[in-house]
């Protein structure tokens, strides 16, 4: 795969359609030829932007031959698509349907991937696909993997919340937001910021109480701060607290040679008892306990280049 936009600045957005589902995606093109394409899974509240300076970091020493493509989650942003529309799915997808976005869009990008990836005699060849996954993204990725194991490479999975969210820490600190209404009090609260606050304004209240950075406040207003968002956002959590139970420890007896898996001390969302419930199911694979402060949220925070 041949990129022609070698000098452009990167990230480069554009949306992925198909059968009229569009999806906000971000995509760093190999500047030479794309021998590896990886593909970033986000986390809650599934907004590709905050991964930006993450991913800047891994692509800035692999740009000739590296594809980084990474995309929100489904009906959890509002954007412009390529066609200069705005989108916004306003029917909340839980996380069943989330599964089934991130694999559709795997699809779209290995049959692209595989299209223009060519050997001499003009035959398609298998691309190098890698998936990196965050949060509750691991959780798509490992149901993605039992359905399409055959066409993935490595999987690197950071702070997988992969069992039993409910029962966390931060989990039960916010349990009241699964209350209806409660959840529907908080979404009017984000469309009447956005109505009634001036972008500067709400950008500042949004870095006072989140470490955002200016880029990331800015795609918060812009594509987040609306009611329908919240109330999709608060509908996956409440998914995830009812679907994420027990660790599927058979799958990753399994499959466990093929995932890089990062546990963080202190971690509210993903705790030590999970880390070692995964060492000890995933014996095959890599299971990383990192013994530094390092937050749950650590693309919003001074970041660790986890992928050496």
């Amino acid at each position: 795969m041949v990129s022609i936009l070698p000098s452009i600045p990167t990230p480069l957005r554009a949306t992925l359609e198909k059968n009229g589902w569009c999806t906000d995606t971000l995509v760093w093109p190999a500047r030479v030829s794309a021998k590896t394409i990886l593909i970033m899974v986000p986390g809650s509240p599934g907004l590709s932007d905050f991964y930006i300076k993450f991913l800047n970091l891994i692509y800035k020493d692999n740009e000739d031959h590296l594809e980084i493509i990474t995309f929100s989650h489904q009906a959890q942003t509002s954007f412009i698509t390529n066609r200069g529309d705005k989108f916004h799915n306003k029917t909340p997808v839980d996380l069943p349907g989330q599964v089934a976005h991130v694999i559709s869009v795997f699809d779209q990008i290995y049959e692209a991937a595989t299209a223009t990836q060519t050997t001499n005699s003009e035959k398609p060849c298998q691309p190098r696909i890698l998936i990196c996954a965050h949060s509750i993204g691991c959780y798509m990725v490992q149901e993605l993997y039992k359905a399409r194991s055959e066409k993935i490479g490595e999987v690197f999975f950071i702070f997988p919340a992969v069992e039993h969210i409910g029962s966390t820490p931060k989990a039960l600190k916010i349990r009241h937001l699964r209350n209806p209404i409660i959840a529907s009090a908080v979404s009017y609260m984000f469309e009447l910021a956005h109505r009634l606050l001036p972008e500067g304004l709400a950008m500042g209240i949004c870095q006072k109480l989140y470490p955002f950075d200016n880029e990331q406040a800015s795609a918060v207003y812009t594509r987040m701060l609306n009611r329908w968002s919240a109330i999709n956002i608060l509908h996956l959590f409440q998914s995830e607290v009812e679907i994420v139970l027990d660790l599927d420890t058979e799958f990753y007896k399994k499959h466990g040679e093929k995932f890089i898996v990062y546990y963080t001390v202190g971690d509210g969302w993903v705790t030590e008892e999970h880390y070692e419930n995964m060492k000890n199911a995933n014996t095959n694979g890599t299971v990383i306990l990192i013994d530094k402060n390092i937050r749950h949220d650590f693309v919003l925070r001074k970041l660790l280049n986890l992928y050496y």
